[in-house]
């Protein structure tokens, strides 16, 4: 039983400290057979959790969007359609499902891919270079003031929003 948990307490930290980015299916395959040993050991509510991590973290539906705030350098206004548009990089096709310009080398990139360097990735194809990026809201949560490397506890109506 102590293994157990300590096997979950594992997964679920490497996906929190991740920011959930880095999971993917090699996360939510490890969630799916903590899921199994759960329910084989008759801890159903556990079970029941792990399992609904799992199809969220693979299901396209449950997909997360992600805001970034970006600075660029480069022509904007000619780059702006490019960005709006499917992008294609080393044989994938990159989505944004809004982009705005903010300022003059400001842009807001909203994103529910989470392709890897996909923001950055978008840019280069647009022909910008991307000084600064921050992401500013997962979902429905603002990340606020949070430092790089920091985090907080989530809000009851934020855990609310992950149980959707």
């Amino acid at each position: 039983m102590t293994e157990l948990l300590d096997d979950m307490e594992l997964a679920l930290t490497d996906l929190i400290q991740s920011g959930f980015s880095t999971g993917g299916p090699a996360a939510a395959q490890r969630l799916g057979g903590l899921a199994r040993l759960c329910e084989d050991r008759g801890l159903h509510t556990g079970s029941a959790l792990l399992s609904r991590l799992e199809r969220a973290l693979t299901a396209r539906s449950h997909r997360v969007e992600k805001e970034y705030q970006v600075r660029v350098a480069g022509d904007v206004d000619r780059a702006l359609p490019v960005l709006r548009a499917p992008v294609e990089d080393g044989g994938e096709i990159l989505t944004a499902d809004r982009v705005e310009r903010t300022g003059d080398h400001t842009l807001t990139v909203v994103i529910h891919q989470g392709k890897n360097r996909q923001v950055r990735r978008m840019c280069a194809a647009a022909g910008l270079t991307v000084e600064r990026l921050r992401r500013v809201r997962e979902g429905r949560v603002l990340l606020g003031s949070l430092k790089p490397g920091s985090w907080r506890p989530l809000t009851p109506e934020e855990l609310g929003f992950l149980q959707d």
